[in-house]
């Protein structure tokens, strides 16, 4: 084999072998792309979770601070000596429910902690002046639903601040809340319906009428965030002055 052909084969074989890194190297400057993408998505995510993480924090810890407050409260009237104000507190349930006149819907729930905190919503509803109606509680109250009491507390207690809010911006006359509880199998289906005006819209279309948009109680995220974790659903819908929460909860032992 002459000189010329064998300087031919080895050409062409560094030729190949060029290809082929050069193909090689394409590969893996791709794959480091792509990685590089997935780790940007997934630092992303990780900074979302975080951050869902903080706002759950403080939500915690914005309902312990509240069951707290509400049991010292419970506890100084309790002790305090009967001078015109209520002195226990079933004598605070009482005075909320006055005005309804309607000593049957003392017990809403049969959890004592947040039947109370019920009664004081209600009793905050008769303050502001709306017209409030409330059908399908049972005489021995609704038993406990999802897997954490304070979980619930937070749920109803923003519930009860966002009709209450949307109320005070209308004239008094025309501020009314309904709250309805239907029974189903092993779950139950509360309807919160309150006059309201136009509000202001929020990210995806929802409303909120808080003139700072940051301070809108625990926020409908973490709304949603507590109703999906207990295996229910919550819908809010918005037409002719009238604002409405449907919400299915379970029960505690259906989670």
């Amino acid at each position: 084999m002459s000189t010329g052909v064998i300087l031919a084969w080895l050409l062409a074989l560094i030729l190949i072998l060029s290809l082929i890194i050069f193909q090689q190297n394409r590969k893996v400057k791709r794959n480091r792309e792509i990685l590089a993408e997935q780790e940007k998505a997934l630092t992303s995510q990780m900074e979302l979770l975080q951050e869902e993480q903080k706002n759950l924090e403080k939500s915690k810890k914005e309902i312990r601070d509240m069951i707290t407050e509400w049991m010292e409260n419970e506890e100084k009237a309790a002790a305090s000596p009967a001078t015109g104000s209520a002195a226990t507190v079933q004598e605070l349930q009482n005075e909320i429910l006055k005005d309804m006149q309607d000593e049957k819907t003392l017990q809403y729930w049969k959890d004592p902690v947040l039947n109370t905190l019920f009664l004081r919503k209600l009793g905050e509803c008769c303050e502001s002046g709306a017209d409030v109606s409330i059908t399908g509680f049972p005489e021995q109250g609704v038993p406990l639903l999802g897997k954490s009491i304070a979980e619930m507390i937070g749920l109803f207690s923003n519930l009860f601040d966002n009709a209450i809010e949307a109320c005070q911006l209308l004239p008094e006359e025309k501020r009314w809340i309904r709250i309805t509880a239907t029974e189903g199998k092993k779950r139950w289906v509360f309807v919160i319906e309150n006059s309201c005006g136009e509000g202001s819209l929020r990210k995806e279309g929802e409303k909120t009428w808080k003139k700072n948009k940051d301070e809108h109680g625990i926020g409908k995220d973490i709304i949603y965030d507590i109703v999906n974790r207990n295996r229910g659903w919550i819908e809010f819908h918005q037409e002719n002055g009238v604002h409405r929460v449907e919400m299915m909860l379970p029960l505690e032992g259906a989670v």
